[in-house]
């Protein structure tokens, strides 16, 4: 299969080791929470180890020794979006390393950060999405719908096309409605829709007016809304017309994905690579990969409650 091929070949050059992850956390979404839990620890106690040493925002934050490291956690202060911005100089770590990827986060939050991940990073944050995409029988090369916005300068509107060509995927930006009936023709034959739950909602309306139905859309087994509040009502529209529901991913680019819908509709914290507190209601996420620039006890604005009692029948 050609689209295989190609995103295989890109992957491989850009991420070496992804297939490698994806197999790591297949193979641990069946961990007891025993043993999710100490990789948890182990991967922390490294983490705090080295941005002690080599972070200067940090270096007087962490306190205790190298072999009391987890005990100090609960004393690291709790940062937001404001104070990594503007403190990101003393912060990051990139001097250390040899290949960094530049990322950006999407601005919902009214705010857009600029940074660079280590590899290592943005290995393990691609693995973890494309682990969530396997629970719904979906593979990242399959011919996919994205509601996702771009840069239209020259360069980079090029640069966007030959990624999307890549990954097998076509967008859309736009509420023209020659637009939206050209989009909803290709997602016929595609596997998976995904970007703004918002726009999903709205382009599900529009082709209810246009009189499409499920049997239009067979091939779609996964709608996964990113970036947004996922209503309640957009569902009813949506699973009329897809014959799916939006799932969650939930995360954020600095934070890394912090957790996934499950086929069963709840949501499972990708354990090996965060570390998620709730704190007065509130999400505080520390990312066990982010090494270039320490995302530590990271408060992200978003209410949530940590099941701890009951257990997924998945």
């Amino acid at each position: 299969m050609l689209a295989k091929a190609i995103f295989k070949s890109g992957a491989s050059y850009r991420n070496p080791d992804l297939f490698a992850e994806l197999e790591k956390l297949k193979e641990s979404d069946f961990y007891s929470y025993d043993e999710l839990s100490q990789i948890k620890l182990t991967k922390l106690k490294a983490l705090l180890k080295f941005t002690k040493k080599n972070s200067a925002f940090y270096r007087n934050k962490i306190q205790r020794t190298d072999n009391d490291l987890i005990a100090s956690f609960n004393q690291i202060p709790i940062i937001d979006k404001a104070t990594l911005i503007n403190n990101q100089d003393e912060i990051n770590c990139y001097k250390i390393f040899k290949k960094l990827l530049l990322a950006e986060s999407s601005g919902t939050s009214g705010t857009t950060f600029k940074f660079f991940k280590n590899l290592e990073w943005d290995t393990k944050a691609r693995a973890s999405w494309m682990r969530g995409y396997s629970w719904f029988g979906v593979s990242p090369w399959d011919k996919n719908g994205y509601f996702w916005g771009y840069n239209t300068a020259g360069n980079q509107s090029l640069k966007t096309k030959v990624l999307d060509m890549a990954q097998n995927r076509f967008r859309l930006f736009s509420y023209d409605e020659s637009e939206i009936v050209s989009f909803l023709n290709k997602l016929k034959s595609s596997t998976f829709l995904h970007g703004y739950s918002s726009m999903i909602y709205e382009v599900a309306l529009k082709a209810q007016k246009l009189g499409m139905k499920q049997e239009d859309f067979s091939n779609i087994r996964m709608i996964k809304g990113t970036s947004e509040k996922i209503y309640d009502y957009y569902q009813e529209p949506v699973m009329s017309v897809f014959g799916q529901k939006i799932i969650s991913e939930y995360g954020a680019a600095e934070a890394g994905i912090i957790a996934y819908e499950c086929p069963n509709g709840n949501m499972h914290i990708n354990e090996e690579n965060v570390l998620l507190e709730e704190i007065e209601g509130e999400a505080v996420v520390t990312n066990l990969n982010a090494y270039s620039i320490p995302i530590i006890r990271y408060k992200l604005g978003d209410a949530i409650r940590i099941d701890k009692t009951n257990k997924c029948s998945c």
